[in-house]
Order: structure tokens, then C-alpha cells, then sequence
């Protein structure tokens, strides 16, 4: 285990058990500043924790846990706060990096083993996508995963997870066999269809409110060259590509396809964009035929072609890189192509009324979510994202706010806040709203638990008050979503 430092005079932080003290290296160096700058959001990489704590195995983050919490000696009051990071992508601080805390960073739990069989991968999560997809490339094997490259195995997969193999294999989560976890106890333990059952269901959704998974077997399969790549639009076209897309959520007779339709707005130019990203999970040299209505539209350029799942995964990550102050936020409603309008509105009154913040990209894209998503998680033991029973195709849709000062996060985020408020009561009165929200894409200022649903919400409580009964994860760990009102 190795022990970066920065220098913040928090030298008492594993004190509290001088003979579980690990017995790397400490040093105030430059890893530590480099942990710092890797975040992927500007505000992220602002923060300062005391300490990285980089486990090189599941005994080590066992081991930091005991530290931190007392070993379950001490109560949670008296602990030293701590976050926990796998790939560092998400946008709100304090929540994968604790200013003048510690931060378990799980960059060294890197494995990307198949079994022998070739039916599962064992993950750690300490991989970005990129890093697993690469692996699997070269021995023609694939995973559910990530779309961005750049994206953490363990925040996504925890989040429920979307992949470009969701319209014909569910959530990523649906995709775990198996979780290795250190619980707040210092205890590992495996979580599966035959052991923890609870744990297992409850790891697909429910996030960070149960223990530090160090290990992900994801199912696998075989995989050769896909095909995808970037559709440019005209914008005058927006009706018609609003109306296919509706169709397109509803049509599920080629599972093999995937759409992310978005609309950006640029400051600097006072104009939006439209795009696609669109992707087949089959070799094909030419549109398959589920997408050409949107891709043969007049106006549209194309830039698709045959390629591994690693370059297209790369090519995702180039459309929002490292760097930027950021901000996501997110709203599901029942599919219809008159409520993408109008959301499209109630967006572009809110991006051109941010037309003094500097460098604004204020990025709107919209996601199927079909019933065949959906459907999945009865045949893999479950998840917790209270999806399993909808009876309605959805759409996702995620803002994506980037911008360069820091005296403009108050009102970016603002700004945000009120147009999805205001979206959400359209949603309402047009009667397509939906409570799900998706955890991954949510903003601090929003509640996925609850937008999983009551019943779900409160499973959820019983089963961090049977595998965390200190609520260690719930008090001691601030960042992520929490489960606090079902205690």
C-alpha cells in the first residue's frame, strides 16, 4: 500500500492504530499533486485531501478501512472522514476526493483477468473503461462498460450503468456476476446470486452506501469489430430527428443499436449544434437499417466507421475532455418526441440567458431507455434502480455544462437547477414525467434514491443497516448519494 501526503498537518490520520499502520512509504512528493490534477472536473481537481491512500489489494483497502473507522471499536462520530475513488469522473466535489480528509484511491486494483472459460472477466476498479476494453480487444472479448473512455469501472457499475449493449443485455450492473466488497467492518466478503443475495441486488444501483467493491466479475462474450462513430445535423431538421428518435426508443427488433442524440450550445458562438453519436455492436460496413432515417436525413454528415469497442470508447472521451469546470444533471420522461421539444426550449432559453459565462458549452443529449433495458433485471438476480416493472419505453436526458471561471459555478448551477424544475413541471403537465432518475448522471442537488421509488428506497435502507449497522458509509464517507432518510 502506498501513502501520499500533502501538506496539510493531517500527520494523526492513521495514528488512531499505530500497529495497522501500513508500512509503505510516506511522502509529501509529487504523486500526491498528481492524484489531485487526474480528477476529470476542474472543481474536483481544486479539491485538497490530506492524504491518498493507493491499496494494492483488497487486504490493503481492508486494512485502511479498520484504520479509519476503528475496526468497529469506535464510533462513527470519532472517525477521520474519507472518500473513496475509482476512476474520478464525477463532477461534484467532495465526493471521490475529501478536502483535508483522506481518499482511498483505488487506481492500483487494476486486473483484467477472463476466466478460463472466457464466460467472465474479474475487474478491478481501479480501471477506466479504456484500460479493460484494450485487454479485451486483443483476445476477442467484451464487457458492458462505459461509453467514455476515461469513465471508472466502479462509480459506473455501482450507478447501474449504461453501455453501448444495453438494448440487448440491460443495465452494466445486470452484468455482474459477482462483487468482491470490504465492508465497513474490514470484512471481505463476495456478493452473488447464492451468497449475500441482498448485497448483490443492492451493489446494482445502489452506489457507495454499502461497502468498497475491490472486485467486479462482469459476464463476458465474444467480440470482434463493432461500427459507429459521430452523425453532424442541421438543426432545422430538429422535428423529424425528434420524431425518429421517439420511434426509435419504441423499436427494439434490432437490439445491436445505440443512439445518444445531442444538442450543444457554444458561448463563444452563439449557436447550437446537433450531433449523434451511434454505435452497432455487429461488424458492418454501412448505416444499419434502424438508424439510417436519421443518418440518410438532407444535411447530415457522416463520420462512422468499422472499430474496435477501445476507439470508439476513445472517441467519445475527445467530445468532453479532462480539465473543465463541469456540471451534469439529469431527467427521465416517457418517451415522446413533443416532450423532447419542448425540454429542447425550456434548454436554449436557459444556455442563452448564460450567454456572459465564458466558455459555456451547454450540452443536451437525450438516451433511450426502452423496456428492453429495463426487462433485464429479473433474469440476473435483480438490481435496485425500481425499473424492473415500467411499462413505459423512457427517455433519459442529461445536461452536461462546461465552463471556465470558477466565479460562474454559482450561476451555472442555478441556472440548472430552475430549467430543470421547470422541465419537470412540463414533464407534469404533459403526463410523461418520470421519478427515475439516473444515478450517474444526477447532480447534488437532485435524489436518484428516491426517484428509484419507495419500495426500492427502503430496501435499499435495510440493507445497509444489515451490512454497515454504524452507518459508516452513510456519516464518515460524505460524498454519493445517501440513504440516510430510510435509517
Amino acid at each position: 500500500m502506498r501513502l501520499h501526503w500533502l501538506p496539510l498537518g493531517l500527520a494523526a490520520v492513521v495514528a488512531a492504530d499505530d500497529a495497522a499502520r501500513p508500512q509503505g512509504p510516506v511522502v509529501a512528493d509529487p504523486a500526491s499533486v498528481a492524484a489531485a490534477s487526474s480528477y476529470w472536473a476542474k472543481q474536483v481537481q481544486e479539491v485538497a485531501p490530506a492524504c491518498f491512500v493507493v491499496p494494492a489489494s483488497a487486504a490493503d483497502v481492508a486494512t485502511a478501512v479498520r484504520i479509519l473507522t476503528g475496526g468497529g471499536e469506535r464510533d462513527d462520530a470519532d472517525g477521520v472522514p474519507f472518500a473513496v475513488r475509482s476512476g474520478g469522473h464525477t463532477p461534484i466535489p467532495g465526493w471521490a476526493s475529501l478536502q483535508g480528509g483522506v481518499t482511498i484511491d483505488l487506481s492500483d486494483l487494476k486486473q483484467v483477468d477472463p476466466s478460463p472459460d472466457r464466460k467472465t472477466v474479474a475487474v478491478g476498479p481501479g480501471n477506466r473503461w479504456a484500460d479493460v476494453y484494450s485487454k479485451l480487444d486483443a483476445v476477442g472479448l467484451g464487457v458492458s462498460g462505459g461509453r467514455v473512455a476515461t469513465v471508472g469501472v466502479g462509480g459506473l457499475v455501482t450507478g447501474g450503468g449504461i453501455s453501448f449493449f444495453s438494448r440487448e443485455r440491460g443495465f452494466v450492473a445486470d452484468a455482474v456476476v459477482n462483487f468482491q466488497v470490504v465492508l465497513a467492518s474490514g470484512a471481505v466478503v463476495n456478493a452473488n446470486a447464492n451468497t449475500n443475495r441482498n448485497l448483490f441486488r443492492a451493489l446494482k444501483g445502489g452506489s457507495s452506501n454499502f461497502g468498497i467493491v475491490t472486485r467486479f466479475d462482469l459476464a463476458a462474450f465474444p467480440l470482434g469489430m463493432m461500427w459507429g462513430g459521430m452523425a453532424f445535423h442541421d438543426i432545422s431538421q430538429r422535428p423529424a430527428l425528434f420524431a425518429y428518435f421517439a420511434n426509435y426508443t419504441a423499436n427494439t427488433a434490432d437490439p445491436a443499436s445505440a443512439w445518444i442524440h445531442s444538442y450543444t450550445y457554444l458561448q463563444q458562438l452563439g449557436s447550437w449544434f446537433v450531433t449523434s453519436n451511434v454505435h452497432y455492436t455487429r461488424p458492418v460496413n454501412s448505416t444499419p437499417a434502424i438508424l439510417a432515417p436519421a443518418l440518410n436525413m438532407p444535411g447530415t454528415t457522416l463520420d462512422v466507421k468499422p472499430a474496435s469497442l477501445t476507439a470508439l470508447t476513445l472517441q467519445m472521451a475527445e467530445t468532453n475532455p479532462a480539465g473543465d469546470r463541469q456540471l451534469f444533471v439529469t431527467l427521465t420522461h416517457v418517451n415522446s418526441a413533443e416532450y423532447m421539444e419542448a425540454f429542447f426550449q425550456i434548454g436554449n432559453a436557459t444556455a442563452t440567458g448564460l450567454a456572459a459565462v465564458q466558455g459555456l458549452r451547454f450540452s443536451m443529449s437525450y438516451q433511450a431507455l426502452s423496456r428492453a433495458v429495463t426487462g433485464f433485471a429479473k433474469r440476473s438476480g435483480g438490481n435496485a434502480l425500481g425499473l424492473e416493472e415500467e411499462e413505459e419505453d423512457l427517455i433519459l436526458v442529461l445536461l452536461t455544462a462546461t465552463w471556465e471561471s470558477a466565479a460562474d459555478d454559482a450561476t451555472v448551477e442555478a441556472a440548472a437547477e430552475a430549467m430543470f424544475a421547470d422541465a419537470r413541471k412540463k414533464a407534469e403537465e404533459m403526463e410523461v414525467d418520470s421519478p427515475y432518475l439516473y444515478l450517474n448522471y444526477a447532480a447534488r442537488f437532485q435524489d436518484p434514491v428516491r426517484g428509484y421509488g419507495e419500495e426500492s428506497a427502503e430496501f435499499l435502507g435495510r440493507v445497509a443497516r444489515k451490512y454497515d449497522p454504524r452507518r459508516v458509509f452513510q456519516r464518515q464517507v460524505p460524498g454519493g448519494f445517501k440513504l440516510v432518510r430510510e435509517w
